[in-house]
C-alpha cells in the first residue's frame, strides 16, 4: 500500500523558523497533527517571508519536494457531457486516498450523447477530505485542463488494462503515462500543463481553492433542498410576487431546443421557483441551494440560474410577449465566497436584467 506524508500544509509567512511544525487544517474537535516541511520547502517559505511586504497572516500553499514515486494516478468517469473547455477549478467527489498533486485522466461515457472518450487531464489541488456532517463522501478541489483531441475508449484500451466503471479508480502509472501522452500529443497547452503538474509546480492559492467549499459541497449533496421551496415561495409572495400568468407559462412550455424546458429533450431545464409581477411585467427565476458551491456536473450555481433565466427570456421573445423583464435569484443557506464573487461580475444574458444572491435564514432572504 502506498505510504507517504501528506503533500499539503498551511504556512504562516514570516512564522516558520527552522524545524518548526506546520499545522494542517482539520475538523472541529479533531487532534491537530504537526507536519514538518522539507528543507527545500522551508527555504522557499523563508525567502518569501524575507522579501514579501504582505501581511504575515496571508496563507500560502507549501508543497513537499517532488517525488514521482509518491504521485498516484487516477481515472475519473462522468456520465454527462463535459460542459467546460480550457482550464477549470471545481470541487469533485474523489477517492479517499487522493492527495494533493495526484494526477487524473477524465473519461466521458457515451450515455446522453457523451463522446465515450478521455477528454481532459487533471490534478488534485487539495487532499480529499470527508466532512464530519454531510453525504459521507470524500471531496477535493480538482484542476482540469481539457485536451484538443479526445481519445476514444477503443484507442485508449491499447495502452493497457484499466476500467472506466464507477466514479473513479486507480490507474497503473505506465498505463496512465501512455494515455496522457496520447492525449497531449499535438496539444502544446495540455502538454506544458502536464509537465508543470509532474514537477509539482503552479498550485492554486488558498483563496482559489478554499477548504470550506469541500464541506459545503458535502452538505449540498446530502441536502433536501426541495424542503426549502415552499417557505421561500411563501416569503416571496409576501413581498408581492405571484404565480406567472398563463400566457407566460404557455410560452415557456412551447420553447424547444438545446436550452429549453423540453421534457422530451436530452437536456430539460427545471427551475426551482418561477414567479412574476404581471402589472410590471417581471418574471423571477429562483434557484435554491442548501450550499451554493462550484461542483462537478452543473458545476456553477451562477451559470445554472442564468441558464434558466436565458431560456425564459428566449421563450418570451419567441412568443413575441414584449415588455417583459426577467430577473434571476440564487437563494441558499450558505454561500461559497467564490460563487458570490462570480455573481458580482457575471455577464447577464440578453433579456435578463438582474442577478441577486440571497441567504435564506429560515424566515426571510437577506444579503450575504
Amino acid at each position: 500500500m502506498r505510504q507517504r506524508a501528506p503533500t499539503l500544509a498551511f504556512v504562516q509567512e514570516g512564522e516558520s523558523p527552522p524545524g518548526a511544525p506546520v499545522w494542517r487544517p482539520c475538523r472541529p474537535g479533531a487532534q491537530r497533527v504537526p507536519l514538518l516541511l522539507s528543507a527545500g520547502a522551508r527555504r522557499a517559505s523563508n525567502r518569501r517571508a524575507a522579501t514579501s511586504s504582505r501581511s504575515v497572516s496571508k496563507l500560502t500553499w507549501a508543497a513537499e519536494e517532488y517525488d514521482s514515486d509518491l504521485v498516484a494516478t487516477y481515472r475519473f468517469s462522468i456520465t454527462w457531457q463535459l460542459d467546460f473547455t480550457g482550464r477549470e477549478l471545481s470541487v469533485w467527489t474523489s477517492p479517499a486516498k487522493l492527495r494533493c498533486g495526484d494526477l487524473i485522466v477524465l473519461y466521458e461515457a457515451g450515455k446522453g450523447g457523451g463522446r465515450k472518450a478521455f477528454v481532459a487531464i487533471g490534478r488534485a489541488a487539495t487532499d480529499a477530505i470527508r466532512s464530519y456532517n454531510g453525504d459521507a463522501a470524500h471531496w477535493a478541489w480538482i484542476e482540469w485542463r481539457t485536451v484538443r483531441a479526445p481519445l476514444a475508449l477503443s484507442d485508449a484500451k491499447k495502452s493497457g488494462e484499466f476500467s472506466v466503471m464507477g466514479r473513479s479508480g486507480t490507474m497503473k502509472p505506465a498505463v496512465f503515462d501512455k494515455i496522457a501522452r496520447r492525449l497531449t500529443t499535438g496539444d502544446p497547452i495540455a502538454l506544458n500543463t502536464l509537465r508543470r503538474w509532474r514537477a509539482q509546480k503552479g498550485f492554486p492559492r488558498t483563496d482559489q481553492v478554499p477548504i470550506r467549499d469541500l464541506v459545503l459541497a458535502s452538505l449540498e449533496a446530502d441536502a433536501n433542498e426541495q424542503a426549502l421551496y415552499a417557505p421561500i415561495r411563501g416569503h416571496l409572495e409576501r413581498q408581492g410576487w405571484e404565480q406567472i400568468p398563463g400566457e407566460v407559462r404557455d410560452a415557456i412550455r412551447r420553447l424547444r431546443g438545446p436550452l429549453a424546458f423540453d421534457p422530451d429533450g436530452d437536456y430539460g431545464l427545471r427551475p426551482d421557483i418561477l414567479m412574476s409581477r404581471p402589472k410590471s411585467k417581471r418574471v423571477l427565476v429562483v434557484e435554491v441551494k442548501r450550499s451554493a458551491v462550484r461542483t462537478e456536473g452543473y458545476r456553477n450555481p451562477v451559470d445554472q440560474v442564468l441558464d434558466y433565466a436565458r431560456a425564459i427570456a428566449k421563450a418570451l421573445s419567441t412568443a413575441k410577449l414584449s415588455g417583459w423583464k426577467v430577473e434571476s435569484l440564487l437563494a441558499a443557506q450558505d454561500f461559497s465566497v467564490l460563487v458570490l464573487d462570480e455573481a458580482r461580475v457575471a455577464e447577464l444574458p440578453t433579456g435578463v436584467t438582474a442577478l441577486q444572491c440571497r441567504v435564506w435564514d429560515g424566515s426571510k432572504l437577506t444579503s450575504p
